[in-house]
This record gives C-alpha cells, structure tokens and sequence, in this order.
C-alpha cells in the first residue's frame, strides 16, 4: 500500500470540522462542553482530533422521525 493512499486518522481541527462541516468554533464549543474529545497536540495543533470520535459522535446524533 503507498504512503499516500492511507486516510490520515488523527485530524487538526480545521480538518476535522471539515469532516463534521461546521466551523471550527462549533467543533472548539463541542470539546468545551464535553460532547467531543480531542488529543491534546504539540504547539503547531494543539487540539487533534480522532476519526474514530468524530464518526462516533456522528452516530450518536442521528435521529430517526
């Protein structure tokens, strides 16, 4: 498999609210209120976030009517 081809699992915030198509303040005020986890990062990104909660906090807001 090449370097290229293997989807990153950690994200910077920018990315991740991306991901979740929002801004990055929602995703920001989503970690403050404990809905979200994030890693804490080194000094370039502070706040990393992992694909796996991203798409776990995905699920838990789906709703059916």
């Amino acid at each position: 498999m090449n370097q290229s081809e293997i989807e990153p699992r950690v994200m910077r915030a920018r990315q991740a609210a991306k991901y979740l198509s929002m801004s990055t303040w929602k995703l920001r005020n989503l970690v403050q209120v404990g809905e979200l986890a994030c890693i804490m990062g080194d000094g370039t990104s502070p706040w990393l976030f992992d694909r796996h909660d991203l798409d776990g906090w995905i699920e838990r807001r789906k709703e059916t009517l």
